[in-house]
């Protein structure tokens, strides 16, 4: 019964950190494009 129980917990955390590392990824790649059009912004700023 024990052996089972870790068994689960194992994956649960498995798929938990899975997700985790997705959400990282979307946010990263999130922060990257709003920095890009904050320079992009910035750029056009200084430009005129």
């Amino acid at each position: 019964m024990r052996v089972a129980m870790q068994g689960s917990t194992q994956a649960g955390i498995r798929k938990k950190s899975r997700v985790k590392k997705n959400l990282l990824l979307y946010n990263f790649s999130n922060n990257i494009q709003i920095i890009m059009i904050k320079r992009k912004i910035l750029w056009q700023i200084k430009r005129t």
